[in-house]
């Protein structure tokens, strides 16, 4: 963590001291300057964000739910990193969804969702061309989460979401990959073009070539063996 301590007044603004503990923690296990092994000070914690230590306990328990770190009594808490069995489990349970929302659509549906994804297509490209990789990991989370919501039903869709803050982890890491961003434009582009030509079954596979593309990127870049069984 940087040396200087983080003031209240910014850190807090809006939120309460256990929820804004939290943000400031998770916001750096996502970005990666809190990297896997890496273990969490309740003390260090409250001192850089200003509050007490209760906030800080109830953020790291709140992380601990959510599978990102484990806490130790006493000794701290360790930042957890993605298990290889966990992200093939993640890709699978990502596919399955995608692709029944998808389905669920139906011919109309699909079309109108090609033409509100293209001006997502752009903002993707604008994103990338200012060099903002964080704001392109939401972009990416939200496209996908759109191809969820055609199932219309809210237990799927309650189930992704469960999976989003992984989902946008795996994709930031896989981006320090050389020209990774533009290929995911790219195939985001394709996966479109075939709803828009109500090819189901051609998303399906598309959508599974372009999950596995990311999740072995990943894989390589964290030393993670170990990729999805083919469909």
């Amino acid at each position: 963590m940087p040396e200087t301590a983080v003031e209240p007044s910014t850190t807090m603004r809006g939120v309460s001291a256990a929820q804004g503990a939290y943000e400031y923690a998770r916001s750096r296990i996502m970005s990666g300057e809190l990297a896997p092994g890496s273990m969490l000070s309740e003390n260090e914690l409250a001192r850089r964000i200003g509050v007490s230590r209760t906030p800080v306990r109830a953020a790291l328990l709140r992380l601990q739910g959510e599978g990102w770190i484990t806490v130790y009594p006493r000794q701290g808490a360790l930042v957890r990193e993605i298990g290889a069995q966990e992200a093939v489990d993640i890709f699978g349970a990502r596919l399955l969804l995608e692709v029944s929302g998808v389905r669920g659509l139906g011919p109309a549906g699909r079309a109108a969702l090609a033409a509100e994804l293209v001006p997502a297509l752009v903002e993707q490209e604008e994103v990338v061309g200012r060099g903002d990789l964080a704001g392109f990991v939401a972009l990416d989370v939200r496209m996908h989460r759109r191809f969820v919501e055609g199932a219309r039903n809210a237990l799927l869709l309650d189930l992704y979401d469960r999976l989003r803050e992984r989902q946008a982890f795996i994709v930031a890491r896989s981006l320090a990959s050389p020209g990774r961003t533009a290929a995911i434009v790219a195939e985001h582009r394709e996966l479109v073009d075939l709803i828009a030509a109500d090819d189901v079954d051609g998303f399906e596979r598309l959508l599974d070539e372009h999950l596995r593309r990311t999740h072995e990127v990943w894989s390589r870049l964290v030393g993670r063996p170990g990729a999805p069984a083919e469909a």
